[in-house]
């Protein structure tokens, strides 16, 4: 996702960091309600969110697994909430999803795409995203992407397959193509208490002949609900011991992002733009039904809590080496690429303002002529599962799930 340059933001924050945050956050004294809440997102139980989504008039779908419940927006497929148990949504999306779903026009267009959940994109950002690629110049969301044109082509209590047509945009190399691509969301059963699971099959098709110069991964992305600076949520990931962290918008300090034994650990708080990568040779893979896979999960328990959150995110069809990447680092389009990857947003970040949400992504297969299917094609199946605990509980999982060995 594109975000503003780190270094220059801070720059422009020296000189003018109550303007830039004019009408966003206070830039003195007590903030009222609304900013807090407009920072940190939408906080509806699960039958006020579903009330709100069935005021914007927008298909939607519900699906239940375990103790929790998920909502799925066909607009976009979108998977925009992660419920248990009637509390709050454990994924993030923005403050004003309704009038973003309703069109509303005080919503500035730039801001429209930013739905928030889980959603599935292609790369290269570069080629696709940005007016002018050569610079990464004039960042923007296109609309055959998201929200796409996505109907449902089939569904049932426990799953929904979402498919859209595209007339997919090739910037920088000024090329057109047609094709599908879709989103396969079921609901499966958990393996431990206090759990949900998603298994999602994401995938795409372009109609172009086989000497056609096209390069794509499949791309998904989640927004997750951030922690604070004195108590940020972490993102972990099976490495190598000697693995080499890629910042994407420029080097992110050690405090930040660090290698610990068999794994790595960046914070989420929302006070500063990062975006982490992970190089396929710097990945330990696992094993998951004969395939590899890659696995990235993310743990947030709130100040004061007892209780929190573990996102863990699994998906097989992930690149094995730099030749099966196609999305360079807007810092430096020559070095290395990465394949699991991971966003803290800040002031003057993604989606306007200063909006309180962390990522976790992952760059998929990539997407390659198919002979049988005439055309170029690519899929990728992602285990998404949310577990509530203590945090002892919660980093027993972790460990188990990512295969490290995580302490607090």
């Amino acid at each position: 996702m594109e975000h503003t340059n780190p270094f220059k933001r801070r720059e422009f924050l020296k000189l003018s960091s109550c303007a830039m945050m004019a009408g966003i956050v206070s830039c003195g004294g007590e903030k009222s309600e609304e900013e807090k809440v407009q920072k940190r997102g939408e906080v509806l139980p699960e039958n006020q969110f579903t009330q709100m989504l069935e005021r914007t008039g927008k298909e939607f779908h519900i699906l239940k697994s375990g103790t929790f419940t998920f909502h799925i927006l066909t607009h976009g497929a979108r998977i925009l909430s992660a419920m248990p148990d009637d509390r709050t949504n454990h994924l993030w999306v923005p403050p004003r999803l309704e009038n973003i779903l309703k069109n509303d026009p005080q919503i500035p267009e730039g801001e429209r795409w930013n739905l928030g959940g889980n959603r599935l994109w292609l790369a290269p950002e570069r080629n696709m995203y940005y007016r002018d690629p050569v610079s990464f110049g004039d960042w923007f969301v296109p609309k055959w992407m998201d929200p796409a044109n996505y109907k449902v082509s089939a569904s049932m209590e426990k799953m929904v397959h979402l498919k859209t047509d595209m007339v997919l945009v090739e910037i920088m190399k000024k090329l057109k193509y047609e094709g599908e691509m879709g989103r396969d969301i079921m609901a499966v059963t958990p393996s431990t208490t206090n759990a949900g699971l998603l298994r999602i099959r994401d995938w795409a098709y372009v109609r172009a002949p086989k000497d056609s110069p096209l390069e794509l991964n499949l791309w998904n992305l989640t927004q997750t609900v951030a922690g604070t600076k004195d108590n940020p949520g972490v993102v972990f990931a099976p490495v190598k011991k000697d693995a080499k962290p890629i910042g994407n918008f420029g080097e992110i300090p050690p405090e930040r992002c660090h290698v610990r034994g068999d794994h790595l650990r960046f914070l989420i708080d929302a006070e500063e733009i990062y975006k982490l990568s992970i190089a396929p040779e710097d990945i330990r893979f696992q094993e998951v039904k004969g395939k590899k896979a890659a696995s990235i999960a993310y743990l947030n328990i709130p100040a004061g809590s007892n209780e929190g959150l573990l996102i863990v995110k699994t998906c097989t069809g992930i690149p094995l080496s730099q030749d099966d990447l196609t999305d360079p680092a807007r810092e430096n389009p020559n070095m290395r690429k990465g394949s699991l990857q991971s966003y803290n947003n800040g002031p003057g970040g993604a989606g306007g303002g200063w909006l309180k949400f962390g990522e976790i992504e992952q760059q998929l297969s990539p997407i390659r002529y198919n002979r049988d299917k005439d055309g170029f094609y690519g899929e990728s199946e992602t285990l998404f599962e949310f577990s509530l605990g203590t945090k002892d509980t919660l980093i027993t999982q972790l460990n188990k799930k990512l295969n490290i060995t995580a302490t607090g």
